[in-house]
Order: C-alpha cells, then sequence, then structure tokens
C-alpha cells in the first residue's frame, strides 16, 4: 500500500515526451552515437540530438516498447523520448514507464500509434526521489543478475554445441581418423543410411473415419517434439481405426523427427519416445526411426540428427518448396549415420547429456529470475511493497 510519501500526479508532470526526429539511412554519419527508434538501437551516426543517460517509448511499430539509453542518441521519430526527467531519476523512470503499459494508450488498426498528447494526462502515482533511487537500484541489481545468467547460458549453449560437433565427428577414444563420403570419422566407425539400421515411416493422417471413430489415444504433433526433448503438456488426441494401433502405435525408443513447418532450424528437430504416455500415436508430419538398438542406440541417432553435423545433412538434402524446406521419409532413410561401438555412443551421450542438464538448469535460474523481476517491479510500482527496507538486506 502506498504511504503518504507517494504523490498523485499525472505523467506529463512527471516527465516530458518529445517525438523523435527523422534521420534516414541516406543521411547517416559514420559515428559512435546509437540512432534509436521504437524497437531499440537501429543504427549509429556521428552526431546526438539527446544527452545521455535516456529513456524511449516506441511511438509507431513497437508502440510502449521502453529503451535505456546510457549514452547521449539520436531519437528517430517511430519513438518517444523523454525530454525532461523534471528532476525524476532517470532509471526509475526507465521501470516506471515499463510498468505502466504505455502499449494500452496506442491507437490505429495497421500500425497502432502512441501519441504523448493521450499520455500525458495519465494519472500516476509516484514516490519522492529517495524511493526512486532505491527502488531502480533494487530492479537494476535483479535485471543484472538475470542478464549475466543470460550471457552464461549462451556461453554455455555455445561450448555444447562445439562439444557435441567435435564427440559426433571424433569420438571420444583419441583415435585415428579416416576419410568418408561424410568427412573424417574415427577409424573403428562405420557409415550406414539410416534407413539400413532402422525402420522410417510416416504417422497416421487425419481423415473422416478417424474424426468420427469414438476409439480414442493420445496423437503426437509437430507442436510436442522440439530438439532433443518432448514437449508434453498438451497432446491431442484423436479417434483410431482399425489397424491403426498395429501400424502407427510409438514403441519406446522410437525416435521422431519433424518433417518441416517452415523454420530450417527446426527442420528434422529429433527427439526419442520413451513411453511417456500410453497407447500414443504419431501424425503424419512426424517421421518415425525404429532403429535396430544391437547397432545404434536411439540417443546417439537423435544427438547426431540435432547437431550441426546432422542439421547441415538435412538441410542439403531437403526438398524446397516456396522458399519451405522440408524432408520425407526417403530423406531421412538416405541419411548417412557415423556408427560408432555402442560403448562409445553411450559415452558421447552421457556427455551431452551433462551439458544439458548444466542448460535447463540455467534456463530454471533465468527463469526464476524473470518472474523475480517482474513481480519486484509490480509490487515496488503499486507501492505494495516499499523499496527502502531492502536497502539492508
Amino acid at each position: 500500500m502506498k504511504d503518504l510519501t507517494w504523490r498523485h500526479t499525472t505523467l506529463g508532470e512527471v516527465i516530458t515526451l518529445q517525438r523523435g526526429v527523422d534521420l534516414p539511412q541516406c543521411r547517416r554519419v559514420a559515428g559512435s552515437t546509437p540512432v534509436v527508434g521504437a524497437n531499440g538501437v537501429v543504427g549509429h551516426h556521428n552526431e546526438a540530438v539527446a544527452a545521455g543517460p535516456g529513456v524511449l517509448v516506441g511511438r509507431s511499430g513497437s508502440a510502449g516498447k521502453v529503451t535505456w539509453i546510457p549514452t547521449d542518441y539520436w531519437p528517430l521519430n517511430t519513438a518517444l523520448w523523454v525530454k525532461d526527467f523534471q528532476g525524476n531519476d532517470p532509471h526509475f523512470i526507465f521501470y516506471f514507464l515499463t510498468h505502466l503499459r504505455l502499449e494500452r494508450f496506442a491507437q490505429g488498426v495497421s500500425v497502432p500509434t502512441l501519441n504523448r498528447n493521450l499520455v500525458h494526462p495519465c494519472e500516476v502515482w509516484v514516490p519522492t526521489q529517495l524511493e526512486q533511487r532505491t527502488i531502480a537500484g533494487v530492479l537494476r541489481a535483479v535485471q543484472d543478475a538475470r542478464e549475466a545468467r543470460r550471457r552464461e547460458l549462451d556461453v554455455e549453449r555455445e561450448r555444447c554445441s562445439s562439444l557435441a560437433e567435435q564427440l559426433v565427428t571424433q569420438g571420444t577414444r583419441g583415435e585415428p581418423c579416416r576419410p568418408t563420403n561424410i568427412g573424417l570419422i574415427p577409424e573403428r566407425w562405420e557409415v550406414r543410411r539410416l534407413g539400413d539400421i532402422a525402420q522410417v515411416s510416416y504417422g497416421l493422417t487425419v481423415n473422416q473415419s478417424r474424426r468420427q471413430s469414438q476409439n480414442l489415444a493420445p496423437y503426437l504433433t509437430v507442436a510436442n517434439v522440439t530438439r532433443g526433448h518432448l514437449r508434453l503438456a498438451a497432446v491431442k488426441e484423436i479417434g483410431i481405426s482399425n489397424g491403426d494401433a498395429e501400424r502407427f502405435r510409438l514403441l519406446k525408443g522410437d525416435v521422431l523427427l519433424v518433417e518441416g513447418n517452415g523454420n530450417p532450424r527446426l527442420l528434422g528437430s529429433a527427439a526419442v519416445w520413451n513411453d511417456e504416455l500410453p497407447f500414443a500415436l504419431h501424425q503424419n508430419h512426424l517421421i518415425r526411426a525404429r532403429l535396430n538398438q544391437s547397432v545404434a542406440t536411439p540417443t546417439w541417432v537423435m544427438a547426431l540428427i540435432n547437431s550441426d553435423v546432422g542439421r547441415t545433412q538435412l538441410l542439403g538434402t531437403s526438398k524446397t518448396s516456396s522458399g519451405l524446406h522440408t524432408i520425407n521419409s526417403r530423406i531421412v532413410s538416405n541419411l548417412q549415420v557415423p556408427v560408432p561401438p555402442l560403448d562409445e555412443q553411450r559415452e558421447i551421450v552421457d556427455v551431452l547429456t551433462a551439458c544439458d542438464v548444466k542448460i535447463a538448469a540455467l534456463e530454471s535460474e533465468a527463469s526464476l529470475l524473470d518472474e523475480l523481476f517482474r513481480a519486484l517491479l509490480d509490487e515496488l510500482m503499486t507501492g505494495r511493497l516499499s523499496a527502502l527496507p531492502l536497502l539492508d538486506t
């Protein structure tokens, strides 16, 4: 609850917003001054219009998006910039405007636009300058922590990607390599067509008889398969006909590949089915590889397909239609798979699994910091939580 030191006023009495200045690309001169539009920094110039630090709000395009700029800058006319902080703390104003969600004042259908004359009369409550600085300090500390965790996550993802590339091409034994049609691989490894070591097939299609059937079963779609993982929080059901269960039922160890959904980065995303749901089937836009596990383990094949090596091979042989990439069962069957000894396959997968565990932990920590920031922003900006006692914690 706000205490008596908070002041009830209008946004126009707290800050003065000004529309930015047009600066076409052809008029920009190489320099270090950030050029800032509705969505943030879009380039650089050799002159500044506004002194930093600065706070901008998207006017059109990304109406309401708030950007912090620590240096002098050039605000474009797609943004509103704070011309006068009127004695208020700039960092506080950045968080304050973020919390206000000014996009709700944007008008227009095709390109919603924010008019400063509509937001200046907005009624607000603001704390004293001391509490403003304290609120900004608390929020900045949490924001710095979550950004540091995100940077750490990016570094770990890059490290694991490089490690996966090394392991699926060089193995763990340090043995000499020999040339093959897919590049150098360790001498003891073989190269096999995936279709020679797995049954490759499509899933079922939705038709009238299945729509009308009352015999329902869980039904995986491309939305349930991501690179290395299954998303099973929401699984559809489908009616099945005679013979569907025998032909399309998923078995433990099946590798599922996404046929394609227009995004080359997701093409061929692979995950292993481990009987997470009873009696589940899969749709025709998922390609199933049922491996001979005396030759290759499902987790090895999944790791290989999801690696840059596997993705490059799939993209190189994928079909394109209207610029969209897709794969089919023939392409998957012809995929050239390096096959290490089974014990080495398991060693490689163990290392990559440890990477996945670390990445998942960092993602969880980053998500928790995101949630903490959002909660603190709401509590501090509404006065339900006072920032002043947090100085001693």
